[in-house]
């Protein structure tokens, strides 16, 4: 027997279409459209992590090979903003990198020169190494989080129930 508490609860996101264009980007017919792909954003933001997700969608002009291409679309789209999270991730890393050795670089320089050079300079370059570093970690306290939690998202939507009513 399973405990109410483990049990996921469903959020349903309706959407209600009158015509095919109000799906397809007007440009691309295997893209979704930005107003769509919106709409769902906001809807899902309502919900919780655990939630299971049901988009159902109600388009009686649609057929059933029209049905499968539509769920395929939504799906696509939020593999291809997953996809983008990753790439910038990986990019991100790489500069978070990079900034923290030259804000240590900077740390290490200002300690070595504070009694050689005027104080002035010391302090500029101190400061710059403190910024440095203290972009990262901002960048690894906020920003970070925040994309995180937009690939969870697009991660619940990918494996969201798409029916048809």
């Amino acid at each position: 027997m399973q405990n109410s508490f483990m049990r996921k609860k469903e959020y349903i996101i309706h959407i209600d279409l009158e015509e095919k264009q109000d799906l397809y980007d007007e440009f691309n017919w295997q893209i979704l459209n930005d107003k769509l792909a919106n709409y769902i954003d906001k809807q899902i933001s309502k919900s919780r992590f655990s939630d299971k997700i049901i988009i159902e969608i109600k388009a009686g002009f649609m057929r059933n090979n029209e049905k499968e291409k539509m769920r395929n679309c939504i799906i696509a789209h939020y593999q291809d903003v997953l996809t983008e999270m990753y790439v910038y991730n990986k990019a991100s890393w790489f500069k978070k990198v990079l900034l923290l050795l030259i804000g240590i670089f900077f740390l290490i320089v200002a300690n070595n020169l504070k009694d050689d050079v005027t104080t002035v300079f010391v302090e500029l370059i101190n400061i710059a190494g403190w910024v440095a570093v203290w972009e990262v970690v901002y960048n690894m306290l906020f920003t970070d989080n925040e994309h995180k939690f937009k690939s969870k998202r697009a991660s619940q939507l990918i494996k969201a129930d798409v029916k048809f009513v």
